[in-house]
């Protein structure tokens, strides 16, 4: 008498809960015997006691188990237990209402896993959680990231594993994400504009050159300019509570952070000269008639000058 297992899902995150329930299966000594497609129970538990004479343990993996309709009762006693020589691994995408009726649910092991939730902030926590769930310590600022530039759950959980493998026993940090996680023009652009809001102005003239390399620097020009636009309503909203008025502009949180990093090193003043430089760089690129890279980062120097005469006089 075969064990069922029922997997529950769709897409990526099917193909990884079938993946790991095989992994499980072949470390408890089975062996992959076929794959098939639907079917009948008929067909299906005849085959699994043919599977049976010829290999120790063995598993038949199912798809579209869908396909093979409502289990009849006279296969109830074909369902085994837990310590069974052949297992089916059924996978559906759902298993429809009545497949298994409740005589024999019992006897079924069902795996599925649950949609992550839709808000940023519930997302975080959720793939912090399953950070833990794989002994990864992931903190808040490196969700933040990852969540704020990958959609898809499964590509999440697949980034998070591949960081977790680099890092070893060390905790993931925004930093390990920008070195793993992101091709190499994307990383130095989110380490300049990082680096400007922190007015860390050797990390700032450090990412010059890689801004350079890149085929344009108006991606850059624009990360910069998001966070710059939002610190300054950050400042002529100051009694707006902070995530609110977020949430009306559409940041998401790590870039929230780093426009109130912005607020606290730069005046109102050069916000707004950048602002301006920037709207005005972008617009003569597009028109053949700006100063190009140069302007670019002429404008950002004069700001970190004027932080520099700042935090000089206030020493």
């Amino acid at each position: 008498m075969p064990r069922l297992i029922a997997i529950a899902a769709a897409g990526a995150t099917q193909r990884r809960l079938l993946k790991e329930r095989k992994e499980a299966l072949e470390a408890s000594g089975f062996r992959l015997g076929r794959r098939i497609q639907g079917g009948t129970w008929g067909e299906l538990f005849a085959l699994s006691g043919s599977e049976g004479l010829f290999a120790e343990k063995e598993y038949i993996v199912v798809e579209d188990a869908i396909e093979l309709g409502v289990l009849p009762p006279q296969n109830f006693r074909n369902v085994g237990g837990d310590g069974e020589m052949c297992v089916l691994l059924l996978v559906f995408e759902k298993v429809g209402k009545g497949v298994f009726p409740k005589e024999i649910a019992d006897r079924i092991r069902f795996i599925s896993e649950d949609s992550p939730p839709f808000w940023f902030d519930a997302k975080v926590s959720w793939l912090r959680s399953k950070a833990r769930g794989s002994d990864i310590r992931l903190d808040e600022d490196a969700a933040h990231l990852l969540v704020e530039f990958m959609e898809d759950p499964e590509e999440l959980l697949a980034e998070v594993n591949k960081i977790g493998s680099y890092s070893g026993d060390r905790k993931i940090t925004a930093e390990l994400v920008r070195k793993f996680s992101f091709d190499e023009g994307k990383s130095d652009m989110l380490r300049f504009v990082d680096a400007f809001c922190r007015a860390e102005w050797k990390d700032v003239l450090a990412s010059f050159p890689a801004i350079r390399r890149e085929d344009s620097f108006l991606p850059a020009l624009t990360a910069l300019h998001n966070r710059v636009r939002l610190a300054l309503y950050m400042m002529l909203f100051q009694q707006s509570p902070e995530k609110n008025l977020s949430a009306a502009l559409g940041a998401k949180p790590y870039q929230s952070k780093m426009a109130a990093e912005c607020v606290k090193h730069y005046s109102k003043a050069d916000l707004l000269f950048l602002s301006h430089s920037l709207i005005a760089t972008s617009y003569g690129e597009k028109t053949g008639r700006g100063t190009g890279v140069a302007g670019f980062e002429s404008a950002v120097l004069r700001v970190l000058r004027g932080y520099g005469n700042k935090k000089r006089a206030d020493a």
